[in-house]
């Protein structure tokens, strides 16, 4: 998808350039994990000197990642007025077939999109060459979980944006689950142990792919006992 290359490539300079511009600032020589830290944001930010401290700005890129995904995810809904609803139930009796049509595909689009950003930031850090990973072998071991990890929370996110969006307005469903993006990296940023959507010392993302279960479980539940009215 374009969407994902466009942003995988405009996430990768500004965190490019912020190295390149500490390293020469410091004159010091950062291996290219550094990168994948001012992108990805790794939680330790506070100890390492290449992220420059705690900012609003590192979580930008973590965040358009996820909002974007999710997108995905729901724009066969989204796309759909609501109008047409009552149409797609007048031929078919069941509720919960009649929802499934309305929400469309959304584990391949949002699978594609996290594996072709993912692989995108890597091809352009290993095209372009100026930096070296000192370990990546373990680097593509924690990313392939990282990848895991994202689809589960944004399957689970965007499944709630579906429950969402047929109980209230699309864009109280919109905000409601842009929050949710934005408590998930509040409670990563309290976990020591787990990581759930930032990069850490937990190279298989135990905690992410939890809680992307636990979020998928949740819209599950709530969807199964949604009673849909029809305007």
């Amino acid at each position: 998808m374009i969407t994902s290359i466009s942003l995988a490539f405009i996430n990768y300079i500004q965190g490019y350039q912020h190295i390149i511009i500490y390293m020469n600032d410091y004159n010091e020589s950062l291996p290219a994990e550094a990168i994948l830290d001012r992108i990805f944001v790794n939680k330790a930010f506070n100890q390492i000197e290449h992220m420059e401290g705690n900012s609003v700005l590192h979580f930008i890129s973590p965040y358009t990642f996820y909002a974007a995904s999710i997108f995905w995810g729901s724009i066969s809904f989204l796309m759909i007025k609501k109008a047409y609803h009552p149409f797609v139930f007048s031929r078919i009796n069941l509720q919960r077939e009649a929802l499934r049509i309305i929400r469309g595909r959304y584990i391949l689009p949002v699978t594609l999109f996290v594996f072709i950003y993912v692989s995108s930031i890597f091809t352009f850090v290993f095209v372009h060459g100026a930096l070296e990973f000192e370990y990546p072998a373990s680097i593509i071991r924690q990313f392939l979980f990282f990848g895991i990890a994202s689809i589960l929370i944004s399957l689970g996110l965007s499944s709630i944006l579906f429950y969402l969006y047929l109980k209230f307005q699309e864009t109280m469903a919109l905000l409601t689950v842009f929050i949710l993006i934005s408590v998930l990296f509040i409670m990563d940023l309290q976990l020591k142990t787990f990581s759930i959507v930032f990069i850490s010392g937990d190279a298989y993302f135990v905690g992410g792919m939890i809680a992307g279960i636990c979020l998928m479980i949740l819209s599950h539940f709530l969807l199964r006992n949604l009673k849909y009215k029809i305007a």
